[in-house]
């Protein structure tokens, strides 16, 4: 990946599940999600975090004139599960800032292990040489000649 655009960090279970297992995810997830997991599968929890993370979504007890939104990225289950729990209620979906930056710091290692610099990859993920630096550090990451 060795264009200027910036990453931009997927919450798929199928990107996330290559760099940690589902334990790992838990422990990063804060304890709002969690108590999704008593109602909706890890895999649509992620969906939500994505696509309204950090953000309020309603919660309608009409299945089928409203939450069309919410029907679009999840299965007809789980949204009829999170209407019976939460009918009537906004639901806040948090950002799960930790489960973003260790995803984001797992990339950056994989891209620097196939060989892309810390100069592009501060210009890819919008970061500091030192910021970097640090990730590699934090991970025992060995840092290759530039």
């Amino acid at each position: 990946m060795e264009t200027n655009e910036k990453t931009q960090i997927s919450f798929t279970a199928e990107g996330l599940f290559k760099y940690a297992s589902e334990e790992s995810i838990l422990k990063l997830l804060p304890a709002s999600l969690l108590d999704l997991l008593n109602i909706i599968p890890l895999s649509e929890v992620l969906v939500l975090i994505e696509k309204y993370g950090g953000h309020y979504i309603c919660i309608s007890s009409d299945l089928f004139s409203n939450n069309t939104e919410l029907k679009k990225h999840l299965s007809l289950d789980s949204v009829k599960r999170l209407s019976e729990r939460y009918s009537g209620d906004r639901l806040a979906i948090a950002k799960a800032q930790k489960l973003r930056c260790f995803l984001r710091d797992q990339k950056i290692i994989q891209l620097h292990k196939s060989g892309v610099t810390v100069v592009k990859l501060t210009q890819q993920f919008d970061l500091s040489e030192r910021c970097i630096y640090y990730i590699f550090r934090k991970y025992q990451l060995t840092i290759k000649e530039q």
